[in-house]
C-alpha cells in the first residue's frame, strides 16, 4: 500500500505543479509531495531488516509527517478563495511547529521528545515499535489534527456558501 500511495501521490505532485499557475495547484502539489516523502521512507522502513535503518527512515518520514497538515490548509484555504488573510507572516507562524519538529526528529536521541523509545519487535511481520515523547504527542498531533479539521471546515463551508462548483 504505501508503494501505491507513493506512486499516486509523486504523480499528483508533479501533475499539480506541471499546473501550479492555477489557483491552489502549488499548495496541493506539496501536500502531494509530503505525502510522497512520507510514504517514500515507509516503504524503506517495511523493508529494512535492521533496527538501525528502520529508525533512520521512520525519523526520514517527519518530512512528510510534520507538513502535511499546514500544506492541506494552505491548499484548502486557495482552493476555497478564503485565503485573502493568509499573509507570508501567518503561514510563518504555522511553519514553527513542523519546522521544530524537523529539527527534533533528527535529533530524537540527545532528548526523546518525538520518540521517547524505539526497538524492533521480531515477530513473522518484523515492526518498529514506537513510544512516542510529549513533544509529538502534545505539540505535533494537537497542531496537525487542528490544521487537517481547519481545512475540512473551509470545505465545508465553501461547499454551503459557495458556488455550484464547490456543492458538488
Amino acid at each position: 500500500l504505501p508503494a501505491i500511495a507513493t506512486f499516486i501521490s509523486g504523480s499528483l505532485s508533479i501533475y499539480a505543479w506541471q499546473r501550479r499557475e492555477i489557483n491552489g495547484a502549488r499548495a496541493f502539489g506539496l501536500c502531494a509531495a509530503s505525502i510522497f516523502i512520507w510514504c517514500f521512507f515507509s516503504i524503506f522502513e517495511y523493508l529494512s531488516l535492521g533496527e538501525t535503518a528502520r529508525i533512520i527512515f521512520g525519523k526520514a518520514q517527519y518530512l512528510g509527517i510534520s507538513t502535511f497538515p499546514l500544506f492541506w490548509l494552505l491548499f484548502t484555504l486557495q482552493y476555497a478563495q478564503s485565503d485573502r488573510w493568509l499573509t507570508q507572516r501567518l503561514i510563518a507562524a504555522l511553519s514553527v511547529i513542523p519546522t521544530l519538529t524537523l529539527i527534533l526528529a533528527f535529533t530524537d536521541p540527545w532528548h526523546g521528545w518525538i520518540w521517547q523509545s524505539a526497538y524492533l519487535e521480531i515477530t513473522t511481520f518484523p515492526k518498529l515499535v514506537i513510544a512516542h515523547g510529549w513533544w509529538f504527542e502534545y505539540v505535533l498531533m494537537p497542531q496537525s489534527y487542528a490544521l487537517v479539521m481547519a481545512g475540512f471546515a473551509v470545505l465545508l463551508k465553501a461547499s454551503f456558501v459557495g458556488s455550484g462548483l464547490y456543492r458538488r
